[in-house]
């Protein structure tokens, strides 16, 4: 079975390497061709291991596709091409003077209303969504929000529509998780140091009377 000889470095893929060293960046470059050409991945300690995590999941879907076209040509390849969508006498029955030759369309449509619909959704709600995300034991340390972000971007960017998005969003955060991880203010930090600090001396307090 022949491989796929490329793969698409989309856009959204920008989110992953903002923050990245350049030599970080060309060791993602090099992993992902690794990936692409002979299915090897980094090792999971790899400091690049989270960014590859973030595109692998594109690289699948892109595959998977290709396959899938891949397969049906070979088939059709095999019957002599691809077979016809209306049989002779068929053809005949639509078109019984002749009067207008029929033409097979062939039309590759993924759009769907009502899934386009959740998306918009996603948008508008998104700050409610992301506190109720939050609120799951799974996920209270992490920024729901920055991830919905992602996902919006990448749908857009790509085209994909997911069936649930929601649940698009809970994956985002369980593939990178130290993408999305919150991070703690310096602010925050010291008020978490002076309630330590009142703590002891509370403490202190109540042991010397």
């Amino acid at each position: 079975m022949s491989k796929k000889k490329s793969f698409v470095f989309y856009h959204s893929y920008n989110e992953a390497l903002k923050d990245m060293s350049d030599s970080e960046k060309g060791q993602l470059l090099q992993a992902l061709m690794d990936y692409a050409i002979e299915d090897i991945e980094p090792p999971k300690s790899s400091p690049i291991r989270t960014a590859f995590n973030f595109i692998k999941i594109q690289l699948d879907i892109d595959r998977k596709k290709w396959e899938e076209k891949a397969n049906i040509s070979r088939k059709n390849g095999t019957r002599g091409g691809r077979p016809r969508k209306v049989i002779e006498d068929e053809k005949t029955q639509q078109n019984p003077v002749g009067l207008k030759k029929p033409v097979d369309v062939e039309v590759d449509v993924e759009v769907d209303v009502d899934v386009k619909k959740d998306l918009e959704y996603l948008k508008t709600n998104k700050k409610e969504i992301a506190k109720k995300i939050e609120k799951e034991e799974e996920f209270k340390k992490y920024d729901a929000l920055k991830a919905i972000h992602a996902v919006i971007d990448y749908c857009e960017a790509n085209k994909k529509q997911y069936e649930d998005y929601i649940a698009a969003v809970r994956g985002f955060l369980r593939r990178s998780p130290e993408m999305y991880k919150r991070r703690i203010s310096l602010l925050d930090q010291m008020k978490t140091a002076k309630e330590i600090v009142k703590e002891r001396e509370r403490m202190a307090a109540i042991n010397n009377s």
